[in-house]
């Protein structure tokens, strides 16, 4: 793998998103059952999208 595309779905990229004091073990768990519910796939989800406009929701 290689280029942004390959690195996208890495925890620690997702993580370095997140607020300073959010729970790691939390944010991916939330974060997978969000790609699982929505259909939406994991590596597309990220802490500063929003569910209506970006990520198709309601």
């Amino acid at each position: 793998m290689s280029g942004v595309a390959a690195t996208t779905g890495y925890p620690q990229t997702f993580l370095a998103k997140c607020a300073p004091a959010t729970n790691p073990e939390r944010a991916l768990k939330v974060r997978r059952i969000i790609s699982e519910q929505l259909g939406v796939p994991y590596e597309h989800i990220h802490p500063e999208q929003s569910f209506v406009d970006d990520l198709d929701c309601c």
